[in-house]
């Protein structure tokens, strides 16, 4: 008798300290982070790199799996020595396996998948666009979409219950997307992409 109410004590204490662990699980969270983005060779433009930002929101299943949905954007103002504009934005949606999210010390990995915006625009120069040189417009802007995903993880450290700081994530970021010629859009090529991203994680609890 006295063996049975101790295994009825002890599943009713592990029961209660999984309980314990469940309500402590975030519902959700926010990451908001600062963004190096650097763009590889692609004939005839050479490798460059962009700032820019990246946010995402998450949804926590249970402590280690979980489902992302990202948006981000970056700019650059010169590549190799042309004075253009250059913003992409991407939107990416797709799983998160962590480590343990109710744990101090949290990497994870994720595979997202989605699509890229660009929009560049070049100063119409003899020495960069001789077709168009004579146009009255100063710049000749050229947009496209494509589909891209990351692979990539990071690190997570919680200070406390609600906020984290992630010191780094890393992710290879393949884009096909066309080069700019003389008459527009020109041969299509592929570019690897490496982003590096800091910042801070905000945790929910409440149902979202």
């Amino acid at each position: 008798m006295r063996l049975v109410l101790s295994l009825l004590g002890l599943s009713t204490v592990f029961a209660s300290c999984l309980l314990a662990q469940e309500e402590d699980l975030a519902t959700g969270d926010a990451f908001f982070a600062f963004s190096l983005l650097q763009a590889g060779s692609s004939q005839p433009i050479l490798a460059y790199t962009s700032f820019g930002g990246v946010g995402t929101l998450g949804w926590n299943i249970n402590e280690k799996i979980g489902i992302e949905a990202e948006f981000g954007g970056y700019h650059n103002g010169t590549v190799n020595t042309y004075h253009d504009g250059t913003n992409s934005v991407t939107y990416l949606f797709g799983p998160r396996l962590s480590y343990g999210r109710l744990r101090r010390f949290d990497p994870y990995c994720h595979v997202l998948v989605g699509g890229i915006h660009t929009a560049t625009s070049v100063l119409n120069q003899p020495m960069v666009n001789p077709l168009i040189a004579q146009i009255a417009s100063p710049r000749h802007t050229v947009s496209e979409d494509g589909f891209t995903f990351a692979i990539g993880g990071g690190m997570d450290i919680k200070l406390n219950k609600y906020v984290s700081f992630r010191p780094v994530q890393i992710d290879y970021i393949p884009t096909v997307l066309s080069t700019i010629g003389p008459n527009g859009l020109t041969n299509t090529g592929f570019r690897s992409n490496l982003r590096y991203s800091v910042g801070f994680m905000f945790q929910a609890y409440e149902p979202w």
